[in-house]
């Protein structure tokens, strides 16, 4: 494990995915359509959520999972956490995006978090870094434990080029 995780919960792994089935009787995890690259004409881009006007900042619509595995070596008490994600974009511009509570229940080891998204806003094409942060009960601050990369290349529409930047 990385010096990252060094707390009673731990982070295991991260991915970005298009979707996520459990089966109820075994508790196995399918996971759908691995994303670590998204492409998009500049005419596939619509105006972000609450934005307007020609500088209003635009998003991909396009719906993803961040799908995260947590443990902790023991599993006697209940623990509780709260989680932060937080996007680095290509300029270095961080972005609180999400945040959620973990309950991990007495006699449970692991824990999957799943973290819906209906689209990501974007600022110009390159490497959009999911950073996952994670605050345990009886701590004051969050330490970051996980990051996902996501590469977004942004097309010209007319020359199905690559963006100059």
């Amino acid at each position: 494990m990385s010096k990252m995780n060094q707390g009673k919960i731990n982070h295991v792994w991260s991915m970005i995915c298009s979707g996520v089935s459990i089966d109820r009787q075994t508790n196995n995890l399918s996971i759908f359509n691995v994303i670590d690259q998204i492409r998009v004409p500049k005419n596939g881009l619509v105006r972000a959520e609450g934005q307007s006007g020609k500088e209003g900042q635009l998003a991909v619509p396009i719906s993803f999972n961040l799908l995260t595995l947590w443990e902790r070596p023991t599993s006697d008490t209940e623990e509780r956490a709260s989680v932060e994600i937080r996007v680095v974009e290509p300029d270095k511009k961080v972005r609180k995006i999400a945040s959620y509570e973990l309950t991990f229940a007495s006699g449970i080891k692991r824990l999957r978090s799943i973290s819906p998204w209906g689209g990501i806003r974007v600022s110009s094409s390159g490497l959009y870094d999911f950073k996952l942060f994670l605050k345990e009960d009886g701590q004051s601050i969050f330490r970051e434990v996980g990051n996902v990369h996501l590469d977004i290349e942004i097309l010209d529409e007319s020359l199905g080029n690559h963006e100059k930047e």
